[in-house]
């Protein structure tokens, strides 16, 4: 099994956009993505790959990439944080960019998806969101998981089934669209008159756990049963502006 590396920007001025990890399984076509805060290995790219690497399942992986020193760095972090699972590092000849061809082709199929998905959640908005808009952070993480449960091979299966033998079969919403949701809690409501059902909207669903997972005004939240709100309340703009929660900073407040 062979999971490679590459980072990406959906744009041509670096400056201007958080960079995208993207990651490729050789075996499986199991794609995995997600927007980080910076190269190099922040908390946040290396609990994002253990995590692909121990929802593949497999005891002994080669790590591949090209030899940029950031990606070979969160490389390295991760070997030294994956204990449970031998890792072994490998890096393409400089100029050879066949030999990371599953990372590259990640990459061009992985920004091909985020920038359908922007699209269609501008059009239901009828305007353009900022670059910066944390709504938009989630949208590589939503986009690989959608083409791994979605996205059929010459033999018939997902990447999903190839990894678990089964299919995914979570009822799929647009991402961006409002809903309310039952939030998961582990504590007792304080009172009989707040509310069951939260307002938020969808992010996707956790892969392991099958959880929903919503953006709301108070950060971003995992629910265990949602309800669509009518077509014209789904995509209503008011709390835009007021949404909270980065991948990499989930406890975000104000």
């Amino acid at each position: 099994p062979k999971l490679s590396l590459d980072y990406g920007y959906m744009s041509k001025r670096e400056d201007d956009v958080l960079p995208i990890l993207f990651a490729k399984e050789a075996k499986t076509k199991l794609p995995a993505s997600a927007m980080v805060e910076a190269k190099g290995p922040t908390t946040h790219a290396v609990k994002f790959l253990i995590a692909v690497i121990k929802e593949l399942g497999f005891k002994k992986m080669v790590l591949m990439s090209d030899n940029e020193p950031a990606i070979k760095a969160l490389k390295d972090r991760v070997i030294a944080e994956c204990k449970d699972v031998e890792l072994i590092p490998r890096e393409s000849p400089e100029g050879d960019h066949q030999a990371n061809g599953d990372a590259e082709n990640a990459v061009r199929e992985g920004k091909r998806q985020v920038r359908a998905i922007k699209m269609a959640l501008e059009q239901k908005l009828g305007g353009v969101l900022p670059t910066n808009h944390r709504l938009l952070t989630w949208i590589p993480w939503f986009a690989a998981n959608l083409q791994k449960w979605t996205k059929i091979g010459k033999d018939g299966r997902t990447p999903e089934m190839r990894v678990t033998g089964r299919a995914w079969k979570k009822p799929m919403l647009q991402f961006g669209e409002k809903l309310h949701f039952k939030p998961v809690s582990t504590e007792p409501r304080k009172s009989t008159m707040e509310p069951k059902m939260l307002e938020g909207r969808f992010l996707g669903y956790n892969p392991r756990t099958g959880a929903l997972v919503a953006m709301t005004k108070n950060g971003v939240e995992r629910a265990i049963s949602f309800n669509r709100q009518t077509p014209e309340e789904r995509w209503t703009t008011g709390d835009l502006a007021e949404l909270k929660g980065l991948p990499w900073d989930l406890k975000e407040q104000g």
